[in-house]
């Protein structure tokens, strides 16, 4: 076009072209755009997705810990009843034993208060 700026139809086919390219390539960016856009999009729903299940994973961990934990300590209170539940027995015995003196309805009530008692 510059080495011919005289002829005006040269100058318009020329002009003419250029606002051509210059469509195609806006059309182009826009494509582009949408396209970046797009996989942005995916990208993101992606670390969602991933995200969940890391949520879940660690749901499912934080559940069975507390479940092992919930047992540990149903145990610890199991045993603690059963020596609490021993000490008693003995202490019912250690009385019996000592109690020479007692009558055996003394005796008998402190068996069914010890029965009552477990």
């Amino acid at each position: 076009m510059d080495k011919v700026p005289e002829d005006k139809t040269l100058q318009s086919v020329g002009n003419k072209l250029i606002r051509r390219i210059d469509m195609t390539i806006e059309e182009e960016k826009l494509e582009a755009d949408k396209q970046k856009e797009a996989n942005i999009e995916k990208a993101r729903i992606r670390i969602i997705a991933d995200n969940e299940k890391q949520l879940e994973d660690l749901q499912a961990r934080l559940n069975e810990k507390m479940e092992e934990e919930e047992k540990k300590l149903t145990d610890k209170m199991n045993q603690r009843r059963d020596q609490i539940l021993q000490l008693k027995r003995q202490n019912l015995e250690d009385r019996i034993k000592m109690a020479g003196d007692m009558t055996d309805e003394q005796i008998r009530e402190l068996r069914s208060q010890y029965d009552r008692e477990f």
